[in-house]
């Protein structure tokens, strides 16, 4: 039974915070279909992301699907790796939305290639999008969230920040360099009752990931298309199924969880799987 025909999907979308959310890179993807969740349940939720004709539809679909008339829907055009940019984009979050208590960073960047075919340039810049953005994104909301006593942050990383796969060096080593900075602050902020999560999920059909079909090399899409992919939607409703339980890392689908707990213990056999096929 998939996740979308399941009873976690049927039933009633219920209330999953008090107070509100801001969604870094909510205009699309994974971050619109969590924003939209929230919303749906009850949630008010600050968008943020490059394009303001993308969070305008965003914002649009957000209003027509919201629990109440009582729910809000707030959009500020910022970029993740500039930290003064994003420290405003917060500021004004915090000023026009009721006490955030949960803050989810979905904007990242893909340019799948081989390692010979990349530039270091295509490293920095998606190490710049995928893990200094987060840290940009903790810094400027740190101190609200220890003014009002907790809070809970969430960074969208990716299965293949647990482990490589080839035609993905530069995207893979920007979210293990993302997982390890979510697992650290987990620690640190663990007596201050700020939570920190890692979603991990593997390919997901978004905007981003057709785009990236496009360029990406014809063994790497092969692969990805019979490891399957899966929707936004799917990715969203796991997240908030599991984010009470402040959990560690959400790795979404049976499949995926599979992966990760056989590349654990049995390394050689998985690894054996990612490798680049013989020509």
């Amino acid at each position: 039974m998939s996740l979308l025909s399941s009873p976690l999907h049927n039933r009633k979308p219920e209330p999953i915070f008090s107070g509100s959310a801001i969604v870094f890179g909510g205009s699309e993807g994974i971050g619109f279909a969590i924003a939209r969740q929230l919303a749906m349940r009850g949630v008010s939720v600050g968008l943020v992301s490059r394009s303001p004709d993308k969070l305008k539809l965003a914002h649009d679909q957000i209003i027509a699907t919201r629990a109440s008339d009582s729910v809000y829907c707030i959009t500020i055009s910022a970029d993740v790796t500039n930290a003064a940019s994003i420290s405003l984009a917060c500021n004004t979050m915090i000023e026009q939305l009721d006490d955030i208590s949960l803050v989810v960073n979905s904007a990242g960047y893909t340019l799948p290639g081989y390692v010979d075919a990349l530039l270091p340039e295509n490293y920095i810049e998606q190490w710049q999008h995928n893990c200094l953005g987060m840290l940009h994104i903790v810094q400027a909301m740190l101190p609200h969230f220890r003014s009002r006593g907790g809070g809970q942050f969430v960074g969208t990383a990716s299965l293949l920040g647990l482990m490589g796969m080839f035609g993905y060096s530069a995207y893979a080593s920007s979210k293990f360099a993302l997982v390890g900075l979510l697992s650290s602050l987990r620690a640190e902020l663990a007596p201050e009752k700020i939570g920190v999560t890692a979603l991990c999920p593997p390919a997901v059909d978004t905007p981003g990931f057709i785009r990236e079909n496009a360029i990406k090399p014809n063994e790497v899409l092969e692969a990805e298309r019979r490891a399957g992919v899966l929707s936004a939607e799917q990715v969203a409703l796991s997240l908030l199924h599991a984010l009470p339980r402040n959990p560690a890392r959400v790795i979404p689908s049976h499949l995926s969880r599979l992966v990760f707990v056989a590349y654990r213990w049995m390394p050689g056999v998985v690894e054996r799987m990612l490798q680049q096929p013989k020509l």
